[in-house]
């Protein structure tokens, strides 16, 4: 099958993955008839659903493998290639499909008590539970580092050293002995690895060209524990992201995003960045809160910023939560907003400065001057303590 033919079915596939709990046969079997359009589909496209429904699903209990054979009839049925022509054609079997597992799904738990005393704990649990940014003033202005399950947005400019600071995070997560999980729409899988080897041993890409099997030696524990799902060449939406992860054979500590624009949202096919409206855009950046929480990781996405941002940098300022260049109602969903700083002559100099924007689970609001590697994508710390901007510090 082709890419289209691939891509269509496994976005199908992870909708269903979404709602493999499904917990009688009566609402499984609701699912398949609301998903009933055609009664047939190419032998080729059902070989290669019934192997990706056997890598996603393991079966669990009775009630799951029951679920994963009539959601395979299901989307068997749902998908009949030859009426998918146009993107239009694949929104309306997609949304079809995307109704039927909405109806026969449970909506949602409700919950009484507080719990066991494990639960307790976790509530309160101590500032050390945080994952580390590898910067130290940072660090304790978020409360030990990124929260576990929060959502966090990295706002610059364009080639500001977004992706930079991700890979900086994310090898610092490596170097702690974590796994970290990174889907790259920007940048192909083999260039993260490449920034990813200049962070971790501080050399050159000229050296690392020339001296190989040294980078391989030095790095090759932490590439273990790095996996990236490259989507540069055909997008993805936030249920196949999640469907990837869970097919990891460990969850990860640290989840990167780069970047959520290249995503398809609930009406994007094509995934092109010039067509991806407001709704889609805000879309994705509520499947990728929910993903954060439901994997119990902090996930790092990054965004542009706009013109008038792009003004405020040139004349010394900092970039605010009001500065996306993308919808900017996206903040609404951050846990955290980091953004990136540098001047004419900051670049030149090497350093810039990180604010702390939005941080719900403490103290906001902070510049903090950093030098900036961005040969090496490393970020160190060039300040004893930060500079407050706007006045008091803000909750």
């Amino acid at each position: 099958g082709s890419p289209e033919i691939g891509y269509l079915i496994e976005s199908a596939l992870a909708l269903f993955a979404d709602h493999r709990s499904l917990a009688t046969e009566g609402q499984l079997r609701d699912l398949l008839l609301a998903s009933s359009l055609s009664p047939s589909i190419k032998q080729a496209a059902n070989e290669r659903l019934s192997e990706a429904l056997n890598a996603s699903l393991p079966p669990v209990d009775s009630a799951v493998a029951k679920g994963r054979e009539l959601a395979a009839a299901a989307i068997l049925r749902a998908l009949d290639l030859e009426d998918v022509k146009t993107s239009r054609d694949y929104d309306r079997l997609l949304g079809k499909v995307k109704e039927a597992a909405v109806l026969a799904a449970p909506q949602g738990e409700v919950r009484r008590g507080g719990g066991t005393a494990e639960d307790v704990a976790y509530r309160h649990r101590p500032e050390d539970d945080a994952l580390p940014t590898g910067i130290l003033r940072v660090d304790e202005i978020l409360g030990g580092g990124l929260q576990r399950g929060r959502l966090g947005h990295i706002l610059a400019l364009k080639g500001g050293g977004k992706s930079h600071a991700e890979v900086a995070f994310g090898c610092h997560a490596l170097q702690s002995g974590l796994r970290v999980f990174m889907a790259t729409g920007e940048m192909p899988e083999w260039e993260v690895r490449a920034r990813a080897d200049r962070n971790l041993t501080g050399f050159t890409k000229e050296y690392c060209y020339q001296n190989p099997k040294e980078v391989k030696g030095l790095t090759e524990e932490y590439h273990d524990r790095l996996s990236i799902l490259d989507f540069s060449s055909r997008p993805i939406n936030v249920h196949a992201l999640e469907s990837a992860i869970e097919r990891e054979p460990e969850l990860p500590h640290l989840i990167l995003v780069d970047y959520p624009r290249l995503m398809s949202g609930s009406s994007s096919f094509a995934g092109d960045a010039d067509k991806v409206t407001r709704a889609d855009m805000r879309s994705v950046s509520i499947g990728l809160r929910r993903l954060a929480q439901q994997v119990g990781a902090p996930l790092l996405s990054p965004y542009h910023a706009n013109r008038e941002g792009a003004r405020k940098v040139a004349q010394g300022q900092v970039l605010d939560k009001q500065d996306y260049a993308e919808c900017y109602d996206v903040n609404r969903d951050a846990d955290v907003i980091i953004t990136l700083n540098q001047s004419v002559s900051q670049v030149r100099d090497g350093v810039g400065d990180i604010f702390i924007a939005e941080n719900r689970g403490g103290s906001c609001r902070v510049k903090v001057t950093c030098e900036f590697d961005w040969a090496r994508s490393q970020i160190r710390d060039w300040s004893e303590g930060g500079n407050h901007v706007g006045g008091e510090e803000e909750g």
